[in-house]
């Protein structure tokens, strides 16, 4: 999974932390998660985002604007100076928004 070059199974997550890169890869028998820091410098904390879930929200009342519901997976990391983290799943983990 973690070469297949099948762009249907990449995800690109999300951090309150500028300086982490998330990403995902997930195909139907497995997930991969990889969080890397891109600081040399710095013991780096934060909380990691991946989307489950994407809803549509059609205005009722008091607005015009659609807005879009993101269901989320999130986790806190600490990760030391460049480090990288790869989580490994394989059964009952959530399908990834794409």
């Amino acid at each position: 999974l973690l070469n297949n070059p099948d762009p249907g199974t990449f995800m690109l997550g999300g951090s309150d932390n500028p300086n982490f890169i998330v990403l995902a890869r997930q195909d139907d028998a497995q997930t991969l998660i990889m969080i890397a820091s891109t600081s040399m410098d710095t013991y780096e904390e934060g909380r990691v985002y991946l989307n489950i879930g994407e809803h549509a929200l059609q205005p009722r009342w008091g607005s015009e604007t659609p807005h879009a519901a993101v269901e989320t997976l999130s986790f806190d990391v600490q990760l030391g100076n460049g480090q990288v983290l790869i989580y490994e799943v394989q059964d009952g983990f959530p399908r990834l928004a794409r």
